[in-house]
């Protein structure tokens, strides 16, 4: 998982074994941006399953907090100071 500035924001970008094509939808809650990622597990090298989570990580964001939500979707939660742009 990285996370790099942009021009418009922040590029999220989760890697896969295989380079395998994940379907994501996303919408904005507040001040936050949620992108589920299904078709995937957040895992580590040794099979266990874990959370990833990063504050103040770039200007403009309060957190990034990546998670399992089921045993098949991912989610990407982006906090920020001001309401975000789709």
């Amino acid at each position: 998982m990285k996370a790099n500035p942009t021009d418009k924001g922040v590029e999220i970008i989760l890697q896969t074994p295989q380079g395998t094509q994940l379907q994501v939808t996303n919408r904005s809650a507040g001040s936050n941006f949620i992108a589920d990622i299904s078709g995937g597990q957040l895992r580590l090298a040794s099979g266990e399953a874990f959370t990833f989570r990063s504050e103040k990580p770039l200007a403009g964001i309060t957190e990034i907090i990546v998670t399992n939500i089921d045993a098949n979707t991912v989610r990407v939660t982006v906090g920020c100071f001001s309401a975000p742009r789709l």
